[in-house]
């Protein structure tokens, strides 16, 4: 594979490991996105490479595997199977993005975008739901989701301000919580 930076793994129900890389080729120096599948050993059963940016998050369902790409000309998500195999795939607006799964099977997609946070809400198949719903931040990079027992979503982050509004490169952490139908909660 050549020299390769890991960006996302997830343990699978079945031992082994899903592990989103990217890496150059030492031959080409072409930069290759990588989504490989182990078992519990290490032994690698398969890879896969897409032309977008590397994973930044997996989740697992009973069918196969979800992946959350950030890219440099919008998101992505992709249903795999369990062989790694595209069923679907969704291009979204956003630059850095997270997901979560929600009760009924679909998901929930949290993305940047400029100074806004976009939220989608995508069912089993990858149709979308409803979204973007969009909320003014400052310059944002969203970092996890989860959904709690109270049955919202909080969303958290790390934000740098508004320029007009802060001073150069302030950063703090912003959090965010959402309702099913991604209205916010405060």
């Amino acid at each position: 594979l050549g020299f390769v930076t890991c960006k996302a793994i997830l343990q699978t129900s079945d031992g082994g490991y899903l592990i989103g890389a990217w890496g150059k080729d030492t031959i080409t120096k072409t930069e290759t996105y990588y989504t490989l599948k182990t078992d519990s050993l290490g032994n690698i059963l398969w890879i896969k490479t897409y032309p977008h940016r590397p994973p930044s998050k997996f989740l697992e369902d009973e069918d196969g595997y979800v992946v959350c790409i950030t890219g440099g000309e919008g998101i992505r998500v992709m249903k795999l199977d369990k062989n790694g195999n595209e069923i679907w795939s969704k291009r979204l607006e956003g630059m850095d993005t997270v997901c979560e799964k929600t009760p009924d099977g679909g998901y929930i997609i949290a993305s940047s975008y400029l100074y806004y946070v976009n939220f989608y809400k995508l069912d089993r198949n990858g149709n979308i739901i409803w979204g973007p719903r969009q909320y003014s931040t400052a310059s944002f990079m969203p970092q996890g989701l989860i959904r709690s027992s109270d049955n919202y979503y909080y969303l958290l982050g790390f934000a740098n301000p508004i320029p007009s509004k802060g001073p150069k490169d302030a950063e703090d952490f912003f959090l965010m919580k959402i309702d099913e139908n991604g209205n916010p909660g405060f």
